[in-house]
């Protein structure tokens, strides 16, 4: 019974990712996932639920803020790139994940 509690509890923390930080100029965005597969973006002192993809190679998001408004980022983790990218408040910015 334990063996199998133990190997619940691991199954559920791989999917778990840790946070990824995000920069474009000043604005910074911190991004997680929990075991539920839900995908956190937080800016400033907002927190919301992210639509997309994240992982350990890339993010694909968008998220909408009552406050800030609506953001799509788009970038490899941990790659510089003309790729990444941050929309946000009309225009494309450039973006850096690690």
């Amino acid at each position: 019974m334990k063996t199998l509690i133990l190997l619940s509890l691991f199954s559920f923390s791989a999917f778990a990712l840790p946070p990824v930080q995000c920069e474009s100029g000043d604005v910074r965005l911190t991004i997680s996932s929990n075991s539920k597969g839900e995908i956190t973006m937080t800016y400033l002192s907002e927190s919301v639920i992210a639509d997309g993809i994240v992982d350990t190679k890339e993010v694909d998001l968008i998220a909408k803020f009552p406050n800030a408004g609506e953001m799509t980022l788009v970038a490899k983790i941990g790659k510089v790139s003309n790729e990444n990218y941050l929309f946000f408040k009309g225009s494309r910015r450039p973006l850096s994940c690690k």
